[in-house]
């Protein structure tokens, strides 16, 4: 079986040059867990899947924990090599369930919206509290989803995807986040969690309104956007009593 760390170059991503030698315990037990991830996935690997997998980690990595969850969960799958979705689920029925991973980064220096991540202190220097960037967070994985479903649409006119088939979305968020203290109150949580809903709600419009011609897809983000309604309906405290959680 090739080592899927055979790669070694200082061009690579960071987080692969880390794991792929690691120095400290945490780096040791990443490589463990994506080599154990590796056995299960190298079959269905394809060869683009292994020629980026050092140079765009966080989101190879995410392709092959999705499709090894799916095979443990007895499911038959299987990876294109290009010009289709990442992983291919055969139902039963005779339907197909196609999924199209993405791990959304921070965005490229040139871009004004990018999420930028501050330093970390050095030892000994004492920590330092940044606002979260919580607006360009939520839209860099609303332009993720909305990019992949235009994609999805695509692969639907050109009969990769059949008529029967469904298509999914699976959106990796960990290089897009920052760590950062929950909000002091339940109240500045509620608030916070409200702007978030009413953020992804409209971005969700905007999806469904560029892809009348893709009815499945619109169909389920519209079941998606009655959710974050009855979401937000859940999180507005009635008039005169309290929000939930709140004596």
């Amino acid at each position: 079986m090739i080592d899927i760390f055979a790669v070694n170059d200082p061009r690579a991503d960071l987080t692969y040059i880390n794991i792929r030698a690691p120095q400290r315990e945490g780096a040791a037990i990443a490589r463990a867990n994506c080599d154990e991830l590796w056995r299960d996935f190298a079959p269905f690997a394809s060869t683009h899947f292994r020629a980026e997998f050092p140079y765009r980690f966080h989101q190879r990595w995410f392709e092959m924990y999705l499709a090894v969850s799916l095979l443990r969960a007895g499911l038959e799958i299987r990876c294109p090599d290009s010009g289709a979705p990442d992983i291919h689920v055969q139902r039963r029925d005779g339907r197909g369930l196609w999924f199209e991973a993405t791990a959304p980064t921070g965005g490229d220096e040139s871009n004004p919206d990018r999420v930028v991540y501050p330093p970390t202190p050095r030892p000994g220097e004492p920590p330092v509290a940044y606002n979260v960037p919580t607006e360009r967070v939520i839209l860099r994985v609303s332009g993720a989803l909305h990019a992949k479903a235009r994609q999805l649409r695509t692969y639907r006119e050109q009969g990769i995807i059949g008529v029967e088939d469904q298509a999914l979305v699976a959106i990796n968020k960990r290089k897009n986040t920052m760590t950062t203290t929950a909000p002091s109150s339940p109240i500045d949580r509620l608030a916070q969690l409200r702007a978030t809903l009413a953020t992804v709600r409209t971005e969700t419009a905007a999806i469904c309104a560029g892809l009348d011609r893709d009815e499945d897809l619109r169909l389920q983000l519209l079941n998606a956007d009655e959710l974050l309604d009855e979401a937000g309906d859940m999180l507005t405290p009635s008039e005169g009593a309290p929000p939930p959680g709140i004596a």
